[in-house]
């Protein structure tokens, strides 16, 4: 039951698991409740929920057995529709300023983001599939920059900006030869090419991935930077149910140049 619910959050592969410690209390909460409870919607949303908020809030990174067990007590109690206390969903809090110091796959919400992305049903770029698990274990998809490396260095542009997950995403091994070191303007033009497909099919791909693709095509930055940075956060607080409070503030808009509110 624990593998089923870790491929609908979108985590097919253990180099993708936000957390392995967060199994523990997930497998011993499914061996508690049982297969018929576990596969109503209402207990789907309450694991998910919990899920995210422990990912997110990036609750799973220390010493774990006190949080085992109130996990498991309040997200069974909370299942069965009696009192919990929900601490890990209540104490959950991801910063938006967070977005820009995730830099690498070694952080639990660099994985989780990457997953939430998936689950938006992500589009590949040249074979326009979408990433599920069938997928995922045929060619192995990877993280990649959307405006890439070479060609954020040669524009002086922000590292902390351009290395962050706001500027990555998944993609298979062919999108990742066609992009290169180049501007998207430029690599957009070789996909539409390679894929032979057109430019109205090229955005419904690029769009999958929470970006903007006016900005993209342009090779606008700045506007595109901010724009996703807006979509994952608005995917962040989906999954975690409650909303992120620092969307507007003095550090937020000191980090990002602008408030990323809506």
């Amino acid at each position: 039951m624990a593998r089923k619910f870790l491929f609908s959050q979108y985590v097919f592969r253990k180099r993708d698991l936000p957390y392995t410690t967060q199994l523990i209390p997930l497998s011993a909460i499914c061996a508690v409740i049982g297969t018929a409870t576990f596969n109503l919607p209402r207990t789907q949303n309450i694991l998910a929920k919990w899920f995210w908020c422990g990912i997110m809030g990036e609750m799973y990174g220390g010493a774990n057995e006190t949080r085992y067990a109130l996990d498991m007590e309040d997200v069974i109690a909370d299942i069965k529709g009696e009192y919990s206390q929900n601490r890990t969903v209540n104490a959950a809090y991801f910063s938006a300023t967070r977005l820009l110091s995730l830099q690498t796959r070694n952080s639990a919400a660099y994985k989780g983001i990457m997953a939430l992305v998936y689950r938006e049903q992500c589009r590949d770029f040249m074979q326009g599939t979408t990433m599920d698990i069938v997928k995922s274990m045929d060619e192995a998809p990877d993280i990649h920059h959307i405006f890439p490396e070479s060609y954020c260095k040669k524009m002086n542009y922000d590292r902390n900006k351009w290395n962050s997950i706001v500027n990555k995403t998944p993609l298979l091994p062919a999108s990742n030869r066609q992009i290169g070191g180049e501007a998207p303007s430029s690599y957009s033009k070789r996909i539409i090419k390679a894929a032979e497909i057109d430019e109205t099919q090229l955005k419904t791909r690029v769009e999958s991935h929470l970006i903007n693709f006016s900005y993209f095509i342009n090779d606008d930055f700045d506007n595109y930077f901010i724009n996703r940075a807006k979509a994952i956060l608005k995917i962040i607080e989906t999954a975690i149910g409650k909303s992120i409070a620092d969307k507007g503030s003095e550090q937020t808009i000191k980090d990002f140049g602008c408030s990323l509110e809506d």
